[in-house]
């Protein structure tokens, strides 16, 4: 594996949860939270489908955001302005993804803060566990 432009890379064993269950109809937080500091654009997260199949009912959604903190066990919140990423069903059909399938990757905003974490909400009967990893722009 190279660190090529454009190329997805997973910084080695930096997850903020692996096998996170989706949550129906409400929303989570990763436990685990990761030192950013000041990275200028250059960190990304991944949210890959861990060991079962992902699947978001038609009409449904999942949103990742990130929430920041000046310590690791300190109170977490959204950033201003507000960020937020989200994965939609259409109408008509359900959307599913099998394990080992990505089902997003989005930038981490920049933060003064230097702690983050990531909740995941969902509207709908949202099924499935991601493993939320941290990984890296090549630029």
């Amino acid at each position: 594996m190279g660190f090529g432009y454009n190329e997805k890379t997973n910084w080695y064993d930096q997850y903020f949860e692996k096998g996170i269950a989706l949550p129906s109809t409400g929303n989570d937080t990763c436990e685990n939270p990761l030192p950013v500091g000041k990275h200028h654009g250059a960190l990304t997260v991944r949210a890959t489908v861990a060991s079962s199949n992902a699947s978001i009912p038609a009409g449904s959604s999942v949103t990742f955001t990130p929430l920041f903190s000046a310590t690791p066990d300190g109170e977490f919140v959204v950033p201003s302005p507000a960020y937020a990423v989200s994965v939609s069903a259409p109408a008509g059909a359900a959307e599913t993804a099998a394990s080992g399938e990505e089902l997003c990757t989005f930038l981490l905003p920049d933060s003064d803060k230097e702690y983050c974490k990531i909740k995941i909400a969902t509207t709908g009967a949202c099924t499935g566990s991601l493993d939320v990893a941290m990984g890296y722009t090549a630029r």
